[in-house]
């Protein structure tokens, strides 16, 4: 069974610990840096190279993201990590990114930003599907690889229901 540590207490073995885990992360503003900016993907790929040169074979690493900026370098990354170390991927979205809402005009509010989008064209729903099922099919394509595996949960899904039920079939 895999060991998983947090920032309090000692190593702690099983599902339970790795739960525990995962509800102090979703406690902790951890998403963002200072600022308030967005991660890049240098920052992210920057993190997985640093990741590389510090795991200990063996390691059970989680990595829950979007891989919305995953590139090549960041792939390649992953295939190195996974060459010593178990690699989970947590693949977390939100399901408008995977279709488009219904055919209209929406108005979207982003902190003091506001504009609105146009969902009624047919190529343009298509397009925006389709980029998402490729980023999807990326991921499933890496998760083939020896070592990487993968979770996927929509934001609306409750993680550790979605977790219990992976590690049950696993």
């Amino acid at each position: 069974m895999p060991t998983v540590t947090g920032s309090v207490g000692s190593p702690a073995l099983g599902v339970r610990a790795a739960l525990r885990l995962l509800q102090t992360i979703a406690s902790e503003s951890l998403w963002e840096p200072a600022g308030g900016d967005a991660v890049s993907e240098v920052d992210a790929e920057h993190a997985l190279l640093r990741l590389t040169r510090v795991a200990r074979p063996g390691s059970l690493i989680f990595l829950l993201s979007d891989f919305r900026r995953l590139g090549a370098d960041g792939e390649r990354y992953l295939k190195q990590l996974a060459s010593h170390c178990d690699l989970m991927l947590v693949h977390f979205f939100d399901v408008i990114e995977a279709e488009l809402p219904p055919p209209g005009r929406y108005r979207i509010v982003s902190g003091e930003r506001s504009f609105a989008i146009e969902t009624a064209n047919d190529a343009l729903r298509r397009r925006y599907h389709e980029r998402f099922e490729e980023r999807r099919m990326g991921l499933r394509t890496l998760a083939r690889l020896p070592g990487i595996r993968l979770i996927e949960c929509a934001t609306g899904d409750d993680p550790r229901a979605v977790l219990a039920q992976y590690f049950r079939h696993a």
